[in-house]
C-alpha cells in the first residue's frame, strides 16, 4: 500500500494493487459520512474490432456493444443490481464512454456490502437469451429517443463530419441494426477479454477508513481466481488528416439553430505525462479566448448572437482528439464565421497574459469545488485510467505559462480549413 499527501490542501489517499491486479484508490473525506464507489474498465464504444494481446486473435463486435454489456451486467432477476442496492438505501449508476465503462453507488451505510454488490456485478455475469432479447428492445428505444434532441444531434453529425474511419464517429449506444446483431455470445466474449481486474480500476471516496476498505477487498479477490490476463489491442483504421464534410445540416422542431464547429487533430502520444498537460493547455487558452468572461463572447451576446447556451472544450483519448465549440445562435453562418476568426487568432498570436491568469484562477477555483465533494471520484478514475493522479491537474495549472500553453494549442488546433467541420441544427421551416 503506498499513501500520498498534499499538505497545503490537507488531503491524503491511498492506493494499493490487490489481488487479480486491480489497483484500487481510497480517499478519504474528513467531516463526510456519503461514500462514493466507482469502478472503471478499459472498455468502451472504441473497442468494437480488437485483437487479443497473446495470440493475435482478431474479434469484430457490433457498434455499442459495450453499452449493452454495461447494460446487461446491473440486469439480474427482481430489479437486478439497482433493486439490491436501492433496498440498503443506496443509489446506483453506470455509464459507456469512448474508452471506458464505469459502474457506480453513493451511500452512507453497508459500504462493504455494496462493494461486494458492485463488485459481483462486474466480474460475475449473468446473461440470458431472454434478457439479451429484453435489452435490445430498451436500448433500441434510448437510440430512438436521441434522434430527438437537438443538441445530440448536431454533435453526432459533427463527429461524423469530422471522422471518416474513426469509430468515435458512431454514437456509443451504437444503430438500431448494430444492436439487433449484438448476441449472448459477443457479451460473454467481450467480458472474458476486458473484464478482468488488472484491466480495471476502484476509486472509493468519501467517510471511509482506506485500511478497512483495503482488506475487505482484498479479501474478496483473494477468495477468487483469475487467469492470467493481457489487455486486447484496438485496431486503429488508417484515419485521414482532414475532415471528410465542411458542413452538415438537418432541420428540427427547435426554437432557435444549434450550431457545432470542431477542429480535428493528431492525438498526443497516449503514454506518459504529456497528454494531461496538452488537454490542460488546450482548455486554458480556450477559457482565456472563448469564455464566457471574455470581450469576445461579450460582444457576441450584445450583438445578439450568441446565448448563455455557449461552449469550448477539447476531446483528447488515446487515438484522437478534436476541438468542439459550440451553442445557440439565430444566425450560425456569422457565429461560425466569429468563431472561426477568434480561433485563428489565438493560434496565430496567443491569448493576452492577464486572460492567460483569470482563466488560470477559474480553472483552479473549479478543480478546488469539485475535489470537496466524493463525486469527484468520477474524474480520478478518468485520470487514474490514463495512469494520472486527481493532482496531477492542479501541478499543471500551477506550472503552464501562458506561452507553453499557447505553443501547445499551436500544435492541436490547426488553422487550416481542411481540419475543421462544422455541424448545423436549423429550425423547421427556415
Amino acid at each position: 500500500m503506498k499513501e500520498f499527501r498534499r499538505e497545503a490542501l490537507d488531503e491524503r489517499w491511498v492506493e494499493d494493487r490487490l489481488p487479480g491486479g486491480l489497483i484500487v484508490t481510497v480517499w478519504p473525506k474528513r467531516g463526510y459520512r456519503k461514500v462514493y464507489a466507482v469502478v472503471g474498465v478499459r472498455f468502451g464504444s472504441l473497442d468494437c474490432r480488437v485483437r487479443t494481446g497473446d495470440t493475435g486473435e482478431r474479434f469484430a463486435f457490433p457498434a455499442g456493444i459495450a453499452h449493452f454489456l454495461e447494460h446487461q451486467l446491473f440486469e439480474g432477476p427482481s430489479g437486478g443490481v439497482f433493486a439490491q442496492y436501492a433496498a440498503r438505501g443506496a443509489s446506483a449508476n453506470a455509464f459507456t464512454g469512448h474508452e471506458r465503462t464505469a459502474y457506480l453507488f453513493s451511500a452512507t451505510d453497508d459500504v462493504q456490502e455494496l462493494l461486494d454488490v458492485l463488485l459481483e456485478a462486474v466480474l460475475t455475469p449473468r446473461f440470458t437469451e431472454a434478457t439479451v432479447s429484453k435489452e435490445k428492445s430498451v436500448i433500441t428505444q434510448e437510440i430512438m429517443m436521441y434522434r430527438d434532441h437537438p443538441d445530440w444531434q448536431c454533435h453526432q453529425g459533427l463527429l461524423q463530419a469530422m471522422y471518416r474511419h474513426h469509430p468515435v464517429r458512431t454514437d456509443i449506444a451504437g444503430t438500431a441494426e448494430s444492436v439487433a446483431a449484438i448476441t449472448k455470445d459477443d457479451l460473454v466474449r467481450c467480458h472474458e477479454l476486458f473484464y478482468h481486474p488488472s484491466n480495471m480500476r476502484l476509486v472509493v471516496a468519501g467517510g471511509v477508513e482506506p485500511e478497512a476498505v483495503l482488506d475487505h477487498v482484498r479479501n474478496r479477490l483473494a477468495a477468487r481466481s483469475f487467469p492470467p490476463f493481457r489487455a486486447p489491442e484496438r485496431e486503429k483504421p488508417e484515419e485521414p488528416e482532414t475532415t471528410v464534410e465542411r458542413e452538415r445540416r438537418i432541420r428540427m422542431p427547435v426554437s432557435m439553430p444549434r450550431c457545432m464547429i470542431g477542429w480535428k487533430s493528431a492525438a498526443p502520444e497516449p503514454e506518459g505525462i504529456e497528454p494531461l498537460r496538452r488537454e490542460i493547455a488546450v482548455r486554458l487558452v480556450l477559457e482565456a479566448a472563448l469564455g464566457k468572461s471574455t470581450d469576445f463572447y461579450d460582444r457576441l451576446y450584445r450583438e445578439g448572437l450568441a446565448t448563455d447556451v455557449f461552449s469550448a472544450d477539447f476531446h483528447c483519448g488515446t487515438d484522437f482528439a478534436h476541438v468542439i465549440v459550440g451553442g445557440e445562435t439565430p444566425n450560425p453562418e456569422a457565429w461560425a464565421r466569429r468563431v472561426r476568426d477568434e480561433i485563428r487568432r489565438a493560434v496565430e498570436s496567443g491569448v493576452p497574459e492577464h486572460a492567460f491568469e483569470r482563466a488560470r484562477r477559474k480553472k483552479t477555483g473549479s478543480f478546488l469545488r469539485m475535489i470537496q465533494s466524493p463525486e469527484a471520484a468520477n474524474e480520478w478514475l478518468r485520470l487514474g485510467m490514463r495512469g494520472w493522479s486527481l493532482f496531477d491537474v492542479l501541478d499543471h495549472l500551477d506550472a503552464l505559462t501562458a506561452d507553453e500553453a499557447w505553443q501547445l494549442f499551436r500544435q492541436t488546433v490547426s488553422p487550416d480549413d481542411d481540419r475543421l467541420a462544422m455541424s448545423v441544427v436549423e429550425t423547421e421551416g427556415a
